[in-house]
């Protein structure tokens, strides 16, 4: 239940923020472009996760991994909620 936990976690901190939201559980995935998985979503996929993975075990928290120009790039969450 991935979706449940990010879905229940991302609630609790917009809440202390004071931001109230409705949040849907929903697995997305290569239906929204109607077409089967590449080689090019499971590299990008493979490449966000296994950077999240090292992000966290480097100490870093708080952050969304992103890939900008061939590169891994975290961005911490207080930047985007601003």
């Amino acid at each position: 239940p991935l979706g449940r936990l990010v879905r229940d976690r991302v609630a609790q901190g917009l809440a202390g923020h004071g931001i109230k939201t409705t949040l849907v559980v929903k697995d997305v995935g290569y239906e929204l472009r109607c077409v089967a998985p590449n080689a090019f979503d499971q590299e990008y996929t493979r490449e966000l996760g296994a950077a999240a993975v090292a992000t966290l075990l480097a100490g870093t928290a708080n952050v969304m991994i992103t890939r900008q120009n061939q590169q891994i790039v975290p961005i911490p969450f207080e930047e985007i909620l601003d």
